[in-house]
């Protein structure tokens, strides 16, 4: 089960996959999508909109301004496969936005074999997720922020009046994405399939007084007990916090992203990554990516963490490329492209601004 090894490996922390023999099960929902987000070493929670938002945090949907469609592919070492497709539309009805997506992981035939060493034939595991999410804005703190007016003033200045209007807004006070997904989601092994039922949730929190900085918050795959015939396993349950700040001069941009992660089993990992876009022609932005996860520095070395990835931006097209080398594994890819149907207009800039 060389394949179904290296999966395991690629997906879950050593501490997960050598230390508990409990363990969770359908170990591929943990193989995130996107170029994107592996060229920001998957620190995405606060970072990522739109169709993806799906799968990394389905509150982030809710920033969908029209339908947004994203498809990947994932190749890992040569053996293991991950396609990926979504798509996020606003919903007024709704008062927030709606989202689907597909996943199905696949990986090369493997010989089939009986207790006496015999080749009868092959198989080849698969997995596969549907997801269906919504998500909507909220206004935390004060709603309506009230300031003193000038026709208070003169009652303010008498001795000892209260100048119950003059107040700041509340530290808290801003604008938070909050969504959820529901996951039917299936494995197969051979003639064996397991499926469940789970749960993803996330936010994303931007205050008011600076709405350069995203705030994150996603726990992925709460859910029921996939069973193999006669025993029943956990699904791969996680939580993660995260942040990231914008820096924007001169229509380019700066992106760094933080993120931890806590699965329920094995340790508690760290996800780094930066985002720079710039200007490449009229209509179009380039993108370069770099990033670091901690996942599977202990086991396959410090650079197995890196990760780094390019981009090409258009007002409804995207593309884009990320690697990252797994030492004597091989090396793992993804391709990805995003599409926008009737994407708003590019905000004009007030005279004088860059």
């Amino acid at each position: 089960m060389r394949a179904a090894a290296l999966a395991l490996l690629l997906a879950a922390p050593a501490g997960a996959v050598w230390n508990d023999t409990g363990g969770s099960a359908l170990q591929f929902l943990r193989l995130g999508p996107g170029a994107r987000s592996l060229g920001m070493g998957e620190a995405y929670g606060p970072v990522v909109s739109g169709a993806e938002a799906v799968y990394w945090n389905p509150g982030a949907m809710a920033g969908a301004a029209s339908l947004d469609t994203a498809y990947s592919h994932s190749e890992m070492l040569g053996l293991l496969r991950l396609e990926h497709a979504a798509f996020a539309r606003p919903v007024r009805r709704l008062g927030g936005a709606l989202g689907m997506s597909f996943t199905f992981f696949h990986q090369e035939p493997m010989a089939l074999v009986t207790n006496t060493n015999q080749n009868v034939g092959s198989f080849a595991p698969h997995g596969q997720s549907f997801a269906l999410a919504y998500a909507r804005n909220i206004f935390t703190g004060d709603d309506h922020p009230m300031r003193d007016r000038g026709y208070f003033q003169d009652l303010y200045r008498r001795p000892g009046a209260w100048e119950p209007l003059d107040h700041e807004p509340e530290p808290w006070t801003g604008s938070a994405a909050v969504g959820a997904a529901v996951k039917f989601v299936s494995e197969t092994i051979y003639d064996e399939t397991a499926w469940a039922v789970a749960l993803d949730a996330g936010s994303q929190y931007r205050p008011v007084d600076a709405p350069e900085l995203s705030m994150s918050a996603v726990l992925r795959n709460l859910g029921t007990r996939p069973r193999f015939r006669h025993d029943s396993e956990s699904l791969p349950l996680e939580f993660s916090l995260g942040a990231a700040y914008a820096f924007d001069w001169s229509h380019q941009r700066l992106w760094p992203a933080f993120e931890v992660a806590i699965p329920q089993f094995g340790k508690p990992y760290a996800k780094l990554g930066a985002e720079y876009v710039f200007p490449v022609s009229e209509g179009w932005r380039g993108a370069a990516r770099g990033g670091y996860k901690t996942l599977t520095a202990a086991d396959l070395g410090p650079l197995t963490g890196l990760s780094g990835g390019i981009g090409l931006i258009g007002r409804a097209l995207t593309v884009d490329f990320a690697f990252q080398p797994m030492a004597v594994l091989g090396e793992a890819f993804r391709v990805s492209l995003g599409y926008k149907f009737n994407p708003p207009a590019p905000a004009r800039r007030k005279p004088g601004r860059k």
